[in-house]
């Protein structure tokens, strides 16, 4: 029997699935299912979920656009405060899509189907606090990039997992989330998290994003593009010890936390893949300490 389970919940947003089209799993939803592999032949639990996801930037782009244009042209050509009132609709949604939500515009575009998986790194009591890691199997930048840094994030996800059954975590659940749909919307991460929104009390939770980046390494805080807002204060207070800097930037903590689940985005690179697995691991052990009963 294939130790990579499957769970039957049927996901969020599942009903966006299309029906009428089929298509080959792309590099990342490669990589992401032959990492689940490893992980689960280490012996880990491992659980492939089915997802839905706009794994391009084009589609929802190209609808705010079409959109934006013909409200524009309606106002010019025979009703401007019809067309005008319309646009200004409209920009919201842009808005919102732009800080990584999800707009009612794009609830509109049929999505591809997909697998994301979560990895349970470390077991532990129903008391314990629920440490995440959220890994993109796809770092966005093209397929050049994708070629060069989807590997090294795999190795980095292989890497923090044998970093945490090295050195456990006291006194917390472990849990690694892999998604492949990119950096751009971020569907694959609330699929995950809406599905286990019953299993995860908030206040004894915290996520940790990754947001692969060549540049140097930074908390991302504030976090989105219109609607900058910061990362929970003692989720900072608990980080202080990785000594990063604070950078404006987008990550899908951001749309984690419209969920309800405290979270903060980190920037590292990938092309270190040793180094990445063993912050994030540095960064677990603060949480956990932050989480822990005695902190309280």
């Amino acid at each position: 029997m294939d130790p990579v389970t499957a769970r039957g919940a049927r996901p969020a947003g599942a009903r966006r699935r299309s029906r009428r089209r089929t298509r080959e799993p792309d590099l990342a939803e490669l990589r992401l299912e032959s990492t689940a592999q490893a992980l689960s032949a280490r012996g880990l639990p491992t659980w492939l979920q089915p997802t839905t996801a706009h794994r391009g930037l084009a589609g929802p782009v190209l609808l705010h656009l079409a959109l934006a244009g013909a409200s524009l042209g309606l106002a010019l050509a025979h009703h401007p405060l019809l067309g005008l009132l319309l646009f200004f609709l409209q920009l919201p949604n842009l808005l919102i899509d732009l800080d990584g939500g999800q707009s009612p515009v794009r609830r509109w575009l049929p999505r591809s189907p997909g697998w994301s998986a979560e990895i349970e790194l470390q077991e532990g009591e129903e008391s314990a606090a629920t440490l995440l890691v959220f890994l993109p199997m796809n770092p966005g930048g093209g397929a050049r990039r994708s070629q060069a840094q989807g590997p090294q994030l795999a190795q980095a996800a292989l890497a923090l997992a044998q970093a945490v059954v090295d050195r456990p975590i006291p006194g917390a659940r472990v849990l690694l989330l892999l998604g492949a749909d990119g950096p751009t919307w971020f569907d694959d991460l609330d699929v995950l998290l809406r599905n286990r929104r019953h299993r995860s009390n908030p206040r004894r939770c915290a996520l940790l994003v990754l947001r692969p980046s060549a540049s140097t390494a930074t908390l991302i805080n504030p976090d989105g593009v219109v609607r900058a807002r910061s990362a929970p204060p003692g989720m900072l207070t608990a980080l202080g010890p990785l000594g990063l800097p604070s950078r404006r930037g987008r990550s899908a903590a951001a749309r984690a936390r419209r969920l309800g689940v405290p979270a903060i985005g980190l920037s590292l690179d990938p092309a270190r893949p040793e180094e990445l697995a063993d912050r994030l691991h540095v960064a677990l052990r603060c949480l956990g300490s932050h989480l822990s009963p005695e902190s309280a």
